[in-house]
């Protein structure tokens, strides 16, 4: 997770010519790039019997690792998932409230993060399966990028 923020941070960083303008807004875009990311992987993840959920969230929704390796849906590993969306939904918040103040020039350090919302709608769709990959068509993402290039303040 902080390696997308970092990365993100560089970026921005590089785009200012050095200066460290973006803040806040890194490590918020940063979590939410990051999470929403593992989201993305879960149905692999799964299947690799590898899970990189925090255990209290589990824990808190009576999820036993067991049961997702074996690819078990239920009611508890929606809410699981749900409970890390919105988690990703208050970052992407929060990210917002700081570009509007972001100098522009570090757009470009913050395009990922526009695919976020999109994967995150896409999981919560009435027909979204846990264990089957939910991915945004490749023309999509690339549409969303250029719509958001285009705008002189990013939204996420």
């Amino acid at each position: 997770v902080r390696t997308s923020a970092a990365l993100i941070g560089m970026a921005a960083r590089i785009l200012s010519d050095g200066r460290d303008v973006a803040g806040d807004i890194a490590g918020h875009a940063g979590i939410a790039y990051a999470v929403a990311g593992l989201l993305r992987a879960f149905p692999l993840h799964a299947a690799r019997h590898q899970l990189y959920i925090p255990a209290d969230v589990l824990e808190r929704h009576q999820v036993k690792p067991e049961h997702i390796f074996a690819g078990q849906e239920s009611t508890e590993l929606r809410a699981v998932l749900a409970e890390l969306r919105l988690h990703v939904r208050q970052h992407l918040e929060s990210a917002n409230k700081l570009a509007s103040d972001a100098p522009s020039v570090i757009a470009p350090a913050l395009l990922p993060v526009t695919l976020v919302r999109p994967a995150l709608d896409r999981m919560e769709r009435r027909s979204y399966r846990p264990f089957k990959p939910s991915e945004i068509p490749q023309w999509r993402r690339q549409w969303t990028l250029w719509r958001a290039s285009r705008r002189t303040v990013l939204r996420f």
